[in-house]
């Protein structure tokens, strides 16, 4: 079972996020599998698995909440079609390439926090800014990371937002 996210930025050009089936956390720390870079999503948000032909979301005691659907929830099972929201962000879960058209739904991002919804990255690909791995010491620079988010969250998105995303193909 192949399970993605799509979102759409605010030029409705569409980004996919592959879920592993093993797990897949999403949140505003830079070791989630997807990083949201935003106050109003917690630092470990939810997560998905895929269990038994099942796509499965779990709120991790977020504190604004997991939406599927339009309504609050702690744990769902998603479908093909299902829309989940975290935070001010809005995906479509496809499943096996179904539903194979979807209308594009924008993100809250820029209306809700005034920031650019490109910034929404893989983990993967946090380490070619500076967002993920250790520093001198052997920390993770994961609360360096918030920190600067609280400081100057558009010049923290900015530099996020000069990374070039590889298709999912890739």
């Amino acid at each position: 079972m192949e399970v993605t996210l799509v979102m759409f930025k605010a030029d409705n050009t569409r980004r996919e996020f592959p879920i592993k089936p093993e797990g897949f956390v999403i949140g505003r720390k830079n070791t989630c599998d997807l990083r949201i870079p935003l106050t109003s999503v917690s630092r470990r948000h939810c997560e998905l698995s895929v269990q038994g032909g099942q796509v499965k979301v779990r709120d991790m005691g977020s504190s604004n909440g997991t939406y599927h659907n339009s309504i609050r929830v702690q744990e769902a099972v998603l479908s093909a079609g299902d829309e989940l929201v975290v935070g001010p962000v809005v995906f479509t879960v496809v499943v096996d390439g179904k539903p194979e058209v979807i209308e594009p739904v924008r993100s809250l991002v820029e209306s809700a926090e005034g920031l650019d919804d490109s910034a929404i990255l893989p983990s993967d690909l946090l380490a070619e800014v500076g967002g993920a791995g250790a520093d001198s010491q052997g920390d993770t620079i994961a609360n360096q990371a918030d920190a600067v988010e609280q400081e100057d969250p558009i010049a923290a998105l900015e530099r996020l937002t000069e990374l070039e995303i590889p298709d999912a193909d890739s």
